[in-house]
């Protein structure tokens, strides 16, 4: 990927590690590119999980990034890097909400936060579906929206989760059944039921991008 370096020169910053140290050494054009690469992932990911504006966690998981620099190694992935910063995010804003340690295996955004997951439900369409995720546990909600919506590998979960690639492989197989029980029970009665049923099908087919 070519640009304009800051002395005029055309220059070459080939991945997403050398425009965070671009960025480290001041290069506001190298921020800019690296935030359009991926606001938009995690918007996504934190949107209905946390409170207050999103543009101020966006921020703030940057600024962790930056900080934190050093502990990523040379060929590691950054999205990995990126999304296990924002879960822990994530995570430290749930357990100031419980105000008490919070189990993400167990507890789901709707235990802890019903207005957010509210406000996730009308950000979309795909309203019994998004009710649904949030209603399954949080670690669960999580590694479905990064394999399916943020297209991690196992092996970058692994790196977010901070466990074993099996481990991830079973928490996915595990993820979509509960999902599937919520939309099962949410959607009684209700016709949305067949089409949410049917997305979370091509879920198991490809990835779904866009929410």
């Amino acid at each position: 990927m070519s640009r304009m370096t800051s002395d005029g020169t055309m220059g070459c910053l080939a991945d997403d590690l050398a425009l965070l140290d671009a960025w480290l050494g001041g290069d506001r054009d190298a921020a800019g590119e690296l935030l359009d690469r991926h606001i938009e992932g995690l918007s996504r990911f934190l949107r209905g999980k946390v409170t207050g504006d999103v543009d101020d966690h966006i921020q703030e998981v940057f600024t962790r990034c930056l900080a934190r620099r050093q502990s990523l190694e040379s060929g590691s992935s950054f999205r990995a890097y990126l999304f296990a910063v924002a879960r822990n995010l994530v995570c430290e804003q749930f357990r100031t909400m419980a105000r008490q340690p919070v189990d993400t295996a167990l507890v789901s955004v709707a235990d802890l936060s019903p207005n957010a997951s509210a406000v996730l439900r009308r950000a979309d369409d795909r309203r019994l579906l998004l009710d649904a995720l949030s209603r399954i546990p949080i670690d669960s909600q999580l590694t479905l929206e990064l394999y399916y919506w943020e297209n991690l590998s196992v092996d970058e979960m692994a790196r977010v989760f901070e466990v074993p690639a099996g481990t991830i492989k079973s928490r996915l197989h595990r993820a979509r059944s509960q999902l599937r029980q919520q939309l099962e029970t949410l959607g009684e009665g209700h016709p949305e039921l067949s089409a949410s049923l049917e997305c979370l099908d091509e879920w198991n087919r490809s990835p779904i991008r866009d929410q």
